[in-house]
């Protein structure tokens, strides 16, 4: 027993360095998620590929008959980031009432954290476009004006099985992704 506290004990010190947690971050992974902008929210199954060498990152997420969407980050030209994605078309011809500014800052919120990710993975802290913490073994980072903030939580010996991503609007529209990661295909 005595044993097993000391192993407890040590996963949980392990998340308050924000560079071990960072490596705790699986972006190589499949599981489920959801979706809400505004009252309305959709699940989905997902799969994320991590490639640093191309430097970028993709994220398909498969909606119950429907076609797939995508999220493509990318930062292969100087380090300068851009993003691909096809789901904010899909948000804005089923929500008529989302403010499609709004949207697109969500959606740069979203790809700023992944790429904040990928370069805390790299243990280089230079230039992040958000400000990180732990907090009760949770990696929280937040926006310069705290309107948005990305959750890693739930450490499970490895990685960060759950991962949100939220934004709330002027007129308090939520915008929030949640992931459940199942499966981590990367060796942490």
């Amino acid at each position: 027993m005595l044993i097993f506290n000391s192993c407890s004990v040590f996963q949980t010190s392990k998340l308050k360095n924000l560079d071990s947690a960072a490596q705790a971050v699986c972006l190589n992974s499949e599981g489920k998620g959801k979706i809400q902008i505004a009252s309305d929210i959709a699940y989905f199954g997902f799969y994320s590929v991590l490639e640093l060498e191309e430097a970028n990152w993709l994220l398909g997420m498969n909606f119950p008959l429907q076609e797939e969407e995508t999220f493509e980050l990318d930062w292969s030209r100087n380090g300068k980031i851009s993003f691909k994605t096809s789901i904010e078309q899909k948000i804005l011809r089923q929500n008529k009432d989302v403010n499609p500014i709004e949207l697109e800052e969500f959606i740069q919120f979203a790809g700023n954290s992944l790429k904040d990710i990928v370069t805390l993975k790299s243990k280089n802290k230079n230039k992040l476009a958000l400000i990180w913490g732990i907090d009760q073994g949770q990696m929280v980072g937040t926006s310069s004006r705290k309107k948005a903030k990305i959750i890693f939580e739930e450490f499970q010996g490895q990685f960060y099985k759950k991962m949100k991503i939220e934004l709330i609007s002027k007129k308090d529209q939520v915008y929030k992704l949640e992931f459940n990661t199942r499966i981590c295909h990367e060796k942490l």
